[in-house]
């Protein structure tokens, strides 16, 4: 072999070498970058996707028990906003949903959002198991029914007399703390949520709520039961008229 041919091949396999190192480095960078872009930059994008979604309730129907717990039957729209052209589902596991609304206090009374101008504040009126529920990106409806562990005397005069009786709007915010997200059989973990709803009186009627329901040894028969409708956003709930709110409404007639 000829002292140019051994150069050549000396620089060859050199290159070689060259050629292997630089994709073992690559595919190395591909392993750390990857398990970067689930577990840092993923649970930024699941916390941007629960911002964005937005919760109506098209029928909220309750019926409170004596004391403690408050019946809830939860008719659900569920608008999940997609990533650019991804459309990938997602499971919500069950978490402790809190819930809302906007009152203040007047001469040591209750008093309904809507009637509290800018003195309205957040008041917690209770908090439940919401169960899992698997969500696609666009509109999703889900319905279930819970018992919500209850401020009752809240829930009568900041929720029930202004939406029964007053027939006034209603605020109802949906807050949640360390919620988990399973996206492709990845957790992404410690999620929060805020959804803000305002509510519409839509019918009342009466029911029978169970014993196991209030957590009693008796059930509660003929009890009031409301419904109403809940749109997504924040809208303008103010009393608007200087004459005092009618009570005949129909609601009122089976409260009385």
């Amino acid at each position: 072999m000829s002292m140019m041919e051994g150069m050549s091949r000396a620089s060859s396999i050199a290159r070689t070498k060259r050629a292997i190192g630089c994709t073992l480095v690559t595919v190395v960078a591909l392993g750390a970058g990857i398990p970067i872009g689930i577990f840092v930059i993923g649970p930024h994008v699941a916390q941007s996707v629960l911002n964005g979604a937005t919760i109506a309730l098209p029928n909220l129907t309750q019926a409170a028990c004596p004391e403690n717990y408050t019946w809830l039957f939860n008719h659900a729209k569920i608008n999940v906003p997609s990533i650019g052209p991804i459309r990938l589902s997602s499971t919500l596991e069950a978490y402790t949903q809190e819930v809302w609304t906007t009152s203040c206090d007047k001469d040591g009374m209750i008093t309904p959002g809507a009637e509290c101008g800018n003195n309205a504040t957040e008041h917690k009126l209770g908090f439940y198991p919401s169960p899992t529920m698997t969500l696609s990106a666009g509109d999703n409806y889900k319905n279930f029914t819970v018992a919500m562990n209850s401020n009752m005397s809240l829930i009568a005069g900041a929720w029930v007399a202004p939406l029964g009786f007053l027939q006034e709007k209603t605020r109802l915010i949906l807050k949640a703390h360390d919620i988990t997200v399973k996206v492709m059989g990845i957790q992404f973990k410690g999620l929060t949520m805020r959804n803000d709803m305002t509510c519409t009186f839509q019918n009342a009627t009466t029911g029978d709520i169970p014993a196991s329901v209030c957590q009693t040894q008796y059930a509660f028969n003929s009890t009031p039961f409301i419904t109403a409708v809940c749109e997504s956003g924040v809208h303008p709930i103010a009393v608007t008229t200087t004459q005092p709110p009618s009570t005949t409404s129909k609601a009122a007639t089976i409260f009385t």
